[in-house]
């Protein structure tokens, strides 16, 4: 069971991310996704011989621009929607929702 979730969670996560792409390029069919997912999954693990501590080396740099990429988007939002957006983080406003809708909600 420790080996299936080795294998599936990178997997998900990677084509998680990848069909996040989707939302940028609408014309992307189902499988570019899974071949641009398969090709990623792929070239980590051929790389993965050569020890973790070289290819590591990679993933702080790539956090850091996602990170940056992530509070540029973030202060984006907040500038052209203001503050209002904190209300997200309000449970009321989901109780609200969920006695208004009902079922539906």
């Amino acid at each position: 069971m420790v080996i299936a979730d080795g294998v599936l969670t990178p997997t998900q996560s990677v084509l998680g991310t990848v069909q996040g792409a989707q939302v940028m390029n609408p014309s992307l069919s189902k499988g570019a996704i899974v071949g641009i997912a398969d090709a990623i999954l792929v070239l980590l693990f051929l790389g993965w011989p050569f020890g973790i501590s070289k290819i590591i080396v990679l993933f702080a740099p790539i956090v850091i621009v996602w990170l940056g990429f992530n509070a540029v988007f973030d202060i984006d939002n907040l500038v052209k929607y203001g503050a209002t957006t904190f209300k997200a983080f309000n449970p009321g406003y989901a109780f609200e929702f969920l006695i208004h809708y009902g079922e539906h909600g």
